[in-house]
């Protein structure tokens, strides 16, 4: 949660400024990400997973000069069909990868059986959709 004390004091405790953003939720969260941003900084939004529109005050427009913008993974691949530049983003990223660069999230893994009951299917995906515990869920499925 970006509004967690925790959180904001661990940013402060980088050795440099936020100047980059990646928010795939949109809604309330972009905005507490915003907030967390240093001046001049941009903020690239590649997903919606709330269904929230995205809204950023003019305050954080004017004042922090943060930019914002959309990257959609699709038209880039459409637009380097037969460019070098794809497979330099995979040796790019599979470098970060071997360097310990990203780190896995939490995850909570639901099962999900073949017989489960319709009202308790329906609670699981409303758990699943509040990120109930802190956690991404993972639906198990099996016969």
């Amino acid at each position: 949660d970006l509004s967690d004390h925790a959180v904001q004091r661990r940013l402060r405790g980088l050795e440099g400024p936020v100047r980059l953003g990646f928010n795939c939720v949109g809604g309330r969260a972009t905005l507490l990400m915003a907030k967390l941003l240093c001046p001049g900084s941009t903020l690239v939004t590649y997903g919606g997973m709330s269904r929230q529109p995205v809204a950023m005050p003019t305050s954080l427009l004017l004042f922090k000069d943060i930019r914002a913008c959309g990257f959609w993974m699709n038209r880039w691949y459409e637009a380097h069909m037969d460019s070098s530049a794809r497979a330099e983003m995979w040796k790019d990223i599979l470098d970060l990868t071997a360097g310990g660069m990203f780190v896995a999230q939490p995850m909570a893994e639901v099962e999900w059986p073949a017989s489960l009951a319709t009202e308790v299917a329906e609670a699981r995906v409303r758990e699943a959709v509040a990120w109930s515990g802190g956690n991404k869920h993972a639906f198990v499925f099996s016969s």
